[in-house]
């Protein structure tokens, strides 16, 4: 049986509705890191997605150039990290995800990617470009 793309994104969307609930503002590594039994489960390569990557690469670059380091704090899969690498000469990305940042590693082979949160790496962030996923730009 073949599942047309609307069922399909229908499904996806239930799947996450489920799996978020109790999560918020919680430490509940175990359940986020369950998302990542589907690829992409935040829809990343979407044209929305794509563009607000660019645009954070524009702002970068306007703000401060090519920067020799970069944190990416929620790197998720590697989706933005793959363009963030177009920006800076040393890019590190962390997920509290196994899963995620082991896609992240095959997207971007040239990065290094951690698994943790920031309270358990000992990740030098002096001297980065830190960029907090869905936050905002800010130097360290």
């Amino acid at each position: 049986m073949k599942l047309s793309v609307e069922t399909l994104s229908k499904l996806k969307r239930i799947w996450m509705r489920l799996i978020l609930r109790g999560v918020a503002y919680s430490n509940n590594w175990r359940t986020l890191d369950s998302f990542y039994t589907v690829n992409d489960p935040w829809n990343m390569a979407s044209p929305s997605e794509q563009y607000r990557f660019a645009e954070t690469n524009r702002i970068i670059m306007e703000q401060f150039g090519r920067v020799s380091s970069l944190l990416e704090i929620g790197c998720g899969e590697g989706h933005q990290s793959a363009q963030l690498q177009l920006v800076c000469d040393r890019l590190t990305g962390l997920d509290v995800s196994g899963r995620a940042v082991k896609r992240a590693r095959g997207r971007c082979p040239g990065g290094e990617f951690l698994v943790g949160d920031v309270f358990s790496q000992e990740v030098d962030a002096r001297g980065h470009l830190t960029l907090a996923w869905r936050a905002r730009c800010f130097i360290t």
